[in-house]
C-alpha cells in the first residue's frame, strides 16, 4: 500500500510493506516546495498510472517545481489556488494557477478513471478559474457570504 502525505511545504511517498504481523513504513522520496508566504497543501490524490494530483492555497510567488526547473504561480491577491500534477517520483508535470481578487479556503481535489480533474472549495471575492490568459470568473453573490465552487 502506498501513502502520500503533503503539508505546507513537504509532498513524501511512503510505502507500507508487511513484515511478519507488522506493518512497516518505508521512506521512498520526499519534495519540498514553497514560498515566502503562507503555503497550504490540502489535497492530494493518485490516478491508475501512480500520477499525483495536489491542490494547494498559496500567497505570494511559489515555484511548484521541487526539481531543478522553475514553475513560478502568483497569487494576484491574498491567495491564489494551486492545482498539479506530478509523476509518482514526485517531478512535476505541471501546475496551473488560479486567482482573482479571491481568497481560497478548504480546497479539495479528485480525478477518475478517466483522468478527469475535479476540483472544490470555497471562495470569498471574484475568482478566475481559467487557468489561462481568458478569464471564467465567477463572484460572490451581494451577500459576502463565501461561494462553493
Amino acid at each position: 500500500m502506498k501513502t502520500l502525505l503533503l503539508s505546507s511545504t513537504l509532498l513524501a511517498l511512503l510505502s507500507t510493506f508487511v513484515v511478519g504481523q507488522a506493518q512497516e513504513l518505508q521512506l521512498q522520496w520526499i519534495k519540498q516546495l514553497g514560498g515566502l508566504g503562507a503555503d497550504e497543501g490540502h489535497s492530494v490524490v493518485t490516478d491508475a498510472s501512480g500520477n499525483i494530483y495536489t491542490i494547494a492555497i498559496f500567497s505570494g510567488t511559489v515555484d511548484f517545481d521541487p526539481g531543478a526547473g522553475v514553475v513560478n504561480l502568483q497569487a494576484a491577491a491574498a491567495t491564489g489556488l494551486a492545482v498539479s500534477k506530478s509523476d509518482g517520483n514526485g517531478n512535476l508535470l505541471w501546475a496551473k494557477g488560479i486567482g482573482g481578487s479571491a481568497y481560497f479556503s478548504k480546497p479539495s481535489i479528485a480525478v477518475d478513471s478517466a483522468g478527469n480533474i475535479y476540483f472544490t472549495g470555497c471562495f470569498v471575492g471574484a475568482a478566475d478559474f481559467d487557468p489561462g490568459k481568458d478569464s471564467l470568473e465567477l463572484q460572490v453573490k451581494s451577500d459576502g457570504q463565501s461561494e462553493y465552487f
